[in-house]
């Protein structure tokens, strides 16, 4: 007799799950089940039900919680592996529309405080945004942290004891200006957009900015200094330790390739 076909009732099924409850398969019939139901794809209700079945305590690891050490082993076998684009866009479906408490953004704010963005990152974080329409209550926040900041800019993270306020030196002038955007070939250095293109957003051209690599503006020597347009002058206002690190090695570059081109 074969019960192939037939869907059993129920109150059969009820009987059935009653008594596997609490049962251990061992591992050579969990190897026979996973052999035979490797390629089945499952329907989306049998997905749907699977989910419900596994959310909040009916879920096998609920309050349960992970130790160290097996904490340390996820984390290593985890490393150096890509997620595929639908895994992605199932994650980002996954979340849309959850509703994260005051106590979790806290947390999360609480973690990510003080860590510094690669210029990459926040490269991607702009591009994501752009188009998105922030909602009145959103605005009138951003509002209210802007004019805080214009009482007191030293609550700022960027603010650096009024810096900016300082006056060049006398050797920075426009022959000294002049010289290092010959050197760099009247192009920027980071986007290598040339001077002759440059446009303001009301379209009128502008001269390449010089800028100041280790943020001294007394220092003025030409390994000092280096050709940039304004919007990539701009990104040069974060992270600074990044961009000093990043430009020292720039000019090395500039300096090497020069000497090629002189011996």
């Amino acid at each position: 007799m074969t019960l192939k076909g037939k869907h059993p009732s129920k109150a059969s099924r009820e009987k059935m799950r009653k008594s596997h409850l609490g049962k251990k398969l061992p591992p050579e019939q969990k190897r026979k089940i996973g052999l035979a139901s490797k390629g089945l794809t499952l329907s989306k209700e049998a997905r749907r039900k699977i989910s419900i079945s596994h959310r909040g305590k009916k879920h096998y690891l609920f309050g349960k919680h992970m130790s160290a050490h097996a904490k340390k082993l996820q984390s290593i076998q985890r490393k150096g592996k890509k997620k595929s684009k639908a895994t992605k866009k199932r994650m980002s479906e996954a979340q849309k529309g959850r509703y994260v408490s005051e106590v979790t953004r806290q947390k999360i704010s609480a973690k990510l405080k003080g860590q510094i963005l690669t210029p990459e990152t926040r490269a991607k974080m702009s591009k994501f945004q752009k188009g998105k329409i922030v909602s009145k209550e959103t605005a009138k926040k951003i509002s209210i942290t802007l004019l805080k900041l214009l009482k007191n800019p030293k609550n700022h993270p960027c603010w650096l004891g009024g810096k900016s306020f300082e006056p060049y030196g006398l050797a920075f002038n426009k022959l000294k200006r002049e010289s290092v955007r010959q050197r760099d070939s009247y192009k920027c250095q980071m986007c290598f957009k040339r001077q002759g293109k440059l446009r303001t957003k009301t379209n009128k051209p502008y001269l390449l900015m010089i800028h100041h690599i280790n943020y001294d503006k007394e220092n003025n020597n030409d390994k000092n200094l280096i050709s940039l347009c304004r919007i990539c002058h701009m990104k040069t206002n974060f992270n600074r330790k990044y961009w000093t690190k990043y430009f020292k090695k720039k000019i090395k570059m500039i300096y090497k390739r020069l000497a090629r081109g002189n011996g």
